[in-house]
């Protein structure tokens, strides 16, 4: 539906989870992920009280075991950087759609699309570091968030959405960019750009 340019790959997946995670919640990971983003997870996230639970394996199952009430996500990458593994996606999706939770995905090794379309596999937000697409030896920095258009953020279990935004002169970003409203589920997007970068300004 829409996407968003960020200063770097970190800052895309940290605004993208930010943008659904506050303090209390946790959401599912694979343990095979680039080096900063298992530190920024399991230790900057933490910080911020949210949990981060690292799978034991890269099985459904294995990431259905760490859900609870308070998970807000699964989060994994297309290809494992370093490991080049690939994930079950069907399986994982499937998990996330029976417990209704989004499916996030970092698809900076899927090369834009070009090697492995997320989307097309059940993914809901995507998020990628284009320094590696636009430079690779850090000259040129970037990072872009992708929103599938395709995930119910009214369905509850996200106040941040269909509650008065305090820091927004009391929008509920449902009602005015969720399905029902005139301009399609955007409401993830708009809300990362309008609250997720000004706030914390990764621009």
């Amino acid at each position: 539906m829409a996407a968003l340019a960020t200063a770097s790959g970190q800052a895309a997946q940290f605004i993208a989870l930010n943008n659904i995670l506050q303090a209390g919640d946790n959401f599912v990971s694979s343990s095979n992920l680039y080096g900063g983003t298992y530190n920024q997870f399991k230790v900057a996230f933490k910080r911020l009280g949210i949990e981060a639970r690292f799978t034991a394996g890269e099985k459904p199952s294995d990431y259905e075991r760490l859900i609870d009430k308070n998970t807000k996500a699964i989060y994994l990458e297309s290809i494992g950087n370093p490991s080049f593994n690939i994930p079950d996606f069907e399986g994982i999706s499937g998990v996330a759609k029976q417990h209704e939770i989004p499916l996030v995905v970092d698809n900076t090794f899927g090369a834009a699309g070009y090697l492995f379309r997320p989307l097309e596999w059940g993914a809901n937000i995507v998020t990628a570091s284009a320094t590696k697409w636009i430079g690779g030896h850090g000259t040129s920095i970037g990072g872009v968030i992708v929103d599938g258009g395709n995930y119910n953020w009214g369905n509850g279990k996200y106040p941040q959405f269909t509650e008065p935004s305090e820091g927004y002169h009391g929008l509920k970003f449902w009602d005015v960019f969720g399905t029902d409203g005139p301009f399609g589920n955007i409401a993830f997007i708009i809300r990362a750009r309008v609250e997720g970068l000004r706030d914390f300004g990764p621009l």
